[in-house]
Formats: structure tokens, sequence, C-alpha cells
């Protein structure tokens, strides 16, 4: 080549790389300012859908970011830029799953979520021990968080999902890097897990659930299974051999156990299998390349030993298990059904106009396209996998398909009958290790192409993962687009029920739409929940009439922003309809004793039937006020909108000021005289 043709071709590629560093300038100047506008736009009411809350400019500047990241990384995959295109793609992703801090969400998750924050309010003031907790791994690291940062508990839980998600989505990536030594094969594997596939709003979510957060985890746990198998122990010393990569692993098995200890038991099943079947090869085909692996019987004894102790010492693994057998005698009996709460859900959903199908599509089509990817990856390394032939990684692969083999039977059993939905959970534990080895699978199907295709190919395996993504983080927030509610719990809601349970008359039972407000005693009133906050709850139209007509005694009965909006946009009017909880407002003989704009509650009292002739409102003593208070016939007992409501705990942590409240006079929510 003449010197003429080199210098053209190094302009060229100077070029080129000019090209891909202004297009990465692009993309991450557009996530800067999408991140920003969504700074500036705080929630200040319940947020049905985050999607459609957050401002079109983040989402905007999120679609340019990945397409930026796809566009460098698809010239070059095995350069500097690509590696900088990965980053910008992951701090999108970690900037969209903490959508909820960013937007100043008071908290993510208006379920377990709930009890999570006042247990770990308890842990952090005291009142409860790390050992008290089943899983204080997550409790005990947001609190940290909180204290190192000075931040209230549930603030500090939002950044703490935000933090596991970025570790989810870094060690992807690394672990497909660790099993197949090629750059363009770790690319595959970020875009893969920018996808968070992991996250089904079925049982996993992203937000503080402990079973979630353990799958968040994982992805550490595996990249260190797959450095240690594929390492060489040959010259090791002894402490080499116990410390090094094998502490590191087991230090990490432990962690996961802390976190979750379900995730930990399948975590005990996969490196369990492993290890039996390593033990298998160096007995009978000790020359075959599954034999050279490192073994893991020391791992696998000393997590499944620390298991059993910490597992065995609480009463919900007896639990748990007890349901999974019951559910399993009960499907082979007759008395249950495979599948009943997958049966449910998809009645549930034709009566608010969708179906099973539509569902699958939204929520496990990309899933189920890498389930086969990965199916391909294990039988392709199983089958040129010899005595002699180089490894490449595909031991490793082969390892994981045999391990898949004993946990689908594991995870199929939690698909029979009313605990059906704990299968949705495992799925998640699966999904992450599908991404892992569907990303294998996909590079080695990109290498079978003949070269003259790479370069058409290339471009249009990009498009592809760009659109999986869009499809994926579509439904990786609860929203009406997968007929879902927002999990968003407002401002208005915590100050609600932080002051309406400050005053409220213990005696009295409490009722709700669905539910109680049990979730909301469990985070904002410390200690055991008061059997009457589980509620006498409606989920009818019809139960809520019979409630109002004939109640079983006296009841507060609050309701929020998020069940109205639940009801009528996400679950379309199907059990209840816009007009009748609109018209509880004016039911007679139900006290509207407290109003912020975003939670009501009402006081039913016992033996007044709500059909016009019982008392009317107004009435000194029947709303359940005490003296001093502002009366249901004369206006709400908030007014203006939101207030700042007292009673924090003594730490501040749940963010009520102490000594805030800016009611007409104290009053006591009580029974009718």
């Amino acid at each position: 080549m003449s010197y003429r043709a080199r210098n053209s071709r190094g302009g060229r590629d100077e070029r080129r790389r000019d090209l891909r560093k202004a297009v990465l300038a692009v993309g991450f100047l557009g996530i800067a300012v999408g991140t920003l506008a969504a700074w500036n736009a705080p929630a200040t009411g319940y947020e049905i859908s985050i999607y459609r809350a957050t401002p079109t400019a983040f989402w905007a500047g999120a679609l340019v970011a990945f397409a930026a990241a796809g566009a460098v990384c698809v010239m070059n995959p095995r350069d500097r830029l690509s590696g900088i295109g990965v980053l910008l793609g992951w701090l999108t992703t970690v900037l969209i799953s903490g959508l909820p801090a960013v937007r100043s969400y008071r908290f993510h998750g208006s379920g377990d979520p709930m009890t999570h924050l006042g247990w770990a309010v308890d842990l952090r003031t005291g009142r409860l021990s790390f050992g008290d907790l089943f899983y204080p791994g997550g409790h005990g690291s947001a609190g940290l968080l909180a204290e190192a940062a000075g931040l209230e508990t549930a603030r500090a839980m939002l950044l703490f999902v935000a933090v596991l998600v970025g570790v989810y989505v870094l060690f992807v990536p690394l672990t497909v890097r660790a099993l197949v030594d090629t750059p363009g094969a770790a690319v595959i594997a970020a875009f893969s897990g920018f996808m968070l596939l992991a996250f089904n709003n079925v049982s996993t979510r992203l937000m503080f659930h402990t079973y979630s957060l353990g799958v968040m985890f994982l992805p550490v746990v595996l990249y260190l299974l797959v450095r240690f198998l594929r390492s060489d122990r040959e010259g090791l010393s002894t402490v080499d051999r116990l410390g090094g990569l094998n502490g590191t692993l087991l230090c990490v098995c432990l962690a996961s156990l802390l976190i979750h200890p379900q995730v930990n038991l399948n975590v005990v099943i996969l490196i369990g299998t492993i290890a039996v079947v390593h033990r298998l090869y160096t007995r009978r085909a000790p020359d075959h390349p599954m034999a050279a692996v490192r073994p893991l019987t020391g791992v696998v004894a000393v997590t499944a030993v620390c298991w059993a102790v910490w597992s065995l010492g609480h009463w919900q693994v007896f639990v748990a298990g007890s349901n999974v057998l019951d559910s399993a005698y009960g499907t082979v009996f007759g008395t249950q059904v495979a599948g009943q709460a997958v049966a449910e859900t998809g009645d549930s959903a034709e009566g608010v106009g969708a179906g099973l199908p539509e569902l699958f599509a939204k929520l496990f089509l990309v899933p189920a396209v890498y389930s086969a990817a990965a199916l391909g990856a294990v039988a392709y390394s199983f089958l040129t996998l010899r005595d002699g032939s180089p490894d490449g990684g595909r031991s490793v692969v082969t390892y994981f398909g045999y391990a898949g083999l004993v946990l689908g039977p594991f995870f199929l059993l939690h698909f029979l009958g009313d605990v059906s939905e704990y299968f949705f959970r495992h799925l998640g534990f699966a999904v992450t290790l599908v991404t892992v080895i569907g990303a294998v699978g996909l590079h080695a199907a990109g290498d079978l192409l003949p070269r003259d295709w790479r370069s058409i190919a290339r471009p249009i395996a990009v498009v592809v993962l760009v659109v999986a993504l869009v499809v994926s983080l579509v439904a990786v927030f609860p929203s009406p687009y997968i007929y879902l509610p927002s999990s968003h719990v407002s401002d208005q809601e915590v100050n609600g029920y932080q002051n309406a349970i400050e005053y409220r008359d213990g005696a009295v039972q409490w009722s709700g739409i669905r539910s109680g407000p049990g979730r909301q005693f469990d985070a904002l009133s410390p200690g055991e929940r008061p059997p009457a906050a589980n509620g006498n709850s409606t989920y009818t139209d019809a139960e809520l009439r019979l409630q109002l007509d004939s109640p079983p005694g006296d009841l507060y009965f609050g309701v929020t922003a998020r069940d109205v909006q639940r009801e009528t946009i996400a679950y379309r009017e199907f059990r209840y309809s816009r007009a009748s909880l609109e018209a509880l407002g004016s039911e007679p003989g139900l006290h509207h004793v407290r109003d912020n704009g975003g939670f009501d509650l009402y006081y039913l009292e016992s033996g007044i039937a709500t059909d016009g002739n019982g008392s009317e409102d107004g009435e000194g003593g029947d709303t359940g006020l005490d003296s001093g208070g502002t009366e249901a016939g004369g206006g709400d007992a908030e007014t203006g909108g939101n207030v700042s409501d007292a009673a924090g705990d003594a730490a501040g942590i749940t963010g009520v000021s102490s000594g805030s409240s800016r009611l007409s006079g104290a009053y006591t929510l009580r029974r009718g005289r």
C-alpha cells in the first residue's frame, strides 16, 4: 500500500472517530437535558403513569442517548469509544430506573415496599435488630445509605434501588465478557441488560421488593461464578485457594442470602448442580473440557449450611414451604388448578378489554426471544464441546444448561395451585440467566454468518436491539399500558394517613377500596399492625353499597387518589364505577372528615344507613371530631390542599415534621356519641 493510500485511510479513520465522538456528545447532552427537565418537574400528586407524567424531554433525551450509544458501538465495538457508548447506555438505564427519586416521589411501592419501609425505619431507630428480619440485607444497606448521606429512609430506599439496578446492568456484560473474551459479545450483553427483562411487574418490580433486590444482585454472583469456574487453580497456594476468588464468591453468595433467602436457595441449587455434574465428569471423563473447571464443593457446602442455619430460624420459610406443598397436593388431587393466579389474571384482563396474548406480548415476548437464543447457545455448546477442543466458555454455558434442567422443575412446582404468582418471582431469576446466555447465543449466531453479510447484519442487529429496548422499557414500570396502576405513593397519601393514624380511635375498624390501610400502618406507625387496620375491604360496587347500607360497626373509610385512578383508569371501571366513587362525598350519613387533595377520610357510624334517612352531615359529634375540630358540615378538616402533618417518628425519618400540624385545633377521630 502506498504512502498516499495509507494517509488517506488514516484520514478517514480520524474523521470517523471524530464523528463518533460528536454522536456521543449529543447522546450525553440529550440525557443531561432530559434529566434536568425531569428533576424540575417533581410530582405534585398521585401519578397513574410515570411515563405520561415525566416530561417528554426526558424520554426524548433517553431515546437520543440509546440511539447514540448503539450507533457508536456498531461502528466499532472493540475500542474505547465503544466502552464510552456502553457507559452512556448504562447511565441512561440507571436514570430511568431512578425516576421515582429524580422526580421526588415520596415513595414508590404501595404494597410490600410500604411494609419494608416500616421495617427499615424500625431497624434504623433500633426498634428492630438485624436478626429480627428474614431478609435484612436491603433494609440495612438502605439505612446505612440514609445515615451516610443524611437522607430520610424512604428516599434512601429509592436511591438504593437505582444503585442495585446500576449493579445489575453493569455485571450482565461483565459476566458475558468473562464467558466470551470478545468485546462484541459484551456490547450485545450490555444492551440486553439495559432492557431489564427480569422485571416483569407480575412478581418482580423496580422498587424496594426484597426478591427483586435479590434478582438485581444476581449478576454479581454469576460474574464471580464464571470467573471462578474458568480460573486456573494450578500453582496456587492453600491460602490463595481458600481466599481470592473462592472467598469472594462465597461472600457474595452469603450477601444474597441476607438480601433474600429464596434467591439464595436458587443460587444453592445452581451451584450445587454444577458441583455434582462436575464431579461426574471428573470421574467418568477426566479429559473432557467439562472436567477442567474449578470445583465448587467448598462454596456449595458453606453456602448451603448458612442457608439452612439462617432460614430455618425464621418462620417465613416454613409458611412458604407449606404453601407450595399444599398447592402441589391440591393440584394433584383436583382441589386446585395449575396456574390458578394466571387464570384469574386472564379473567381480569378480559374484563378490562385486554387478553393474555396481549399481556404476553407486552411483558414476555422479548424474554421469550432471549430464551430461544439461550437454548440455542446451550445446545451448540453441548454438541461442539469435545475432548481436546478449545473451551471458549462453552463448558460454563453447558453447566448453566444442566442447572436449568434442575431449576426448571423446581420453578414449575411454584406454578401449581394458588401460589402460582410465586412462579413469576422465579421467572425473574431465570430471565437473568437467560439474558446472559442469550447474549452469548446472539453473538455466536452473528459469528456463524458469512463474513460478507456481517457489515449488513450489524446495523440491522443494533436497530433490532434498540427496538427491543424500547419495547421492554415501556413496560418496566406499572402503568395503564399494561393495565396496572403506578405504585407511586404521594405526599398527600402519606400526610393524610399519617395524621389520621395519629388521631384515630384505636377501637374503630378501618375499611377501604380493595384493602384496608394495613400497609400504611406498617410504614407510618411503629410496632405491630393493629387488628383494626386490616380492614373490612370491599372489592366491587355492590360490596361497597352493602357496607355503606349495613356497616358491621363504626368505620374509618380512607380513599386515595391512587384508589380512584386505579379503578377508573388502569382497571377501566372493571369493579368500581367512577360514578360510585365520586358519589361517596355526597352520601348522607357518611361523614367526610378530611380531604387534602389526594386523600379523603370518611367516618361511617353503625346503625345509621346511608339511604338518606340517617343523620345529616355537620351535626356536632357525629363526624367523630372532638371539640375544636372542623365539622364535616362546615368544611373539611384539612383545607388549602396539602398540609404538613404532625407526629413523625423520633428521628423524623418518615419525612413528617414533628409538631408542624396546621389543623385548627387538636382533634380526635373517635366513635360517634
